[in-house]
């Protein structure tokens, strides 16, 4: 089934359709990888899905027996159909905070360091012989003011994420994350 291009059509449509709304992301942002965002959400919807198709198979060969009639092995199947499918929702909404996450860091990132660069460089370079004197060779200025920065925007994006989804089942569309104030200070 996740391998299956039309029965994955529906997904397929809608991530086609989200790309559309990624290229939006270019300009304000420079971000041009939207066709590897699409890709990889395409890769992990088939990636749930075959993991929700091995899951009901494993529990299904589990529960029926050659002693089941036809009506009890049908409501066998019926519970283990809700009990694979509570577990694809929430297998689900994990991986779907992960990726946009994920995502969000991408399209980011290097557009706060750019912004921020030019005010900082100066003063980035007082701090130099401070970390040098520490010995340790595989610290840098660069690595640790980008390593600060990830975390704030971390910080950031994971507040913004529990608002979107924690606060109720909302899905996190590119127009819902969109609206998301971005305060540049």
């Amino acid at each position: 089934m996740p391998w299956d291009p039309e029965l994955m059509q529906t997904c397929y449509r809608e991530a086609r359709r989200s790309q559309r709304h990624l290229g939006q992301l270019a300009a304000p942002f420079g971000f041009l990888g939207g066709r590897s965002l699409v890709f990889g959400a395409q890769d992990l919807a088939q990636q749930l899905m075959a993991d929700t198709v091995a899951t009901f198979l494993q529990l299904a060969d589990q529960c029926l027996t050659m002693a089941l009639d036809c009506d009890q092995a049908a409501q066998q199947l019926e519970k283990v159909r809700g009990r694979v499918l509570k577990k694809f929702q929430s297998d689900s909404g994990s991986a779907q905070r992960r990726f946009i996450r994920e995502w969000q860091l991408r399209i980011f990132l290097p557009f706060v360091l750019s912004q921020l660069e030019p005010s900082c460089k100066a003063e980035l370079s007082e701090f130099e012989g401070d970390v040098l004197a520490v010995g340790s060779p595989a610290l840098t200025i660069e690595g640790i003011y980008e390593d600060v920065v990830r975390g704030v925007l971390l910080q950031r994006i994971d507040g913004e994420l529990k608002k979107a989804l924690g606060v109720s089942d909302v899905s996190c569309s590119l127009d819902g994350c969109s609206e998301a104030p971005w305060d540049q200070m």
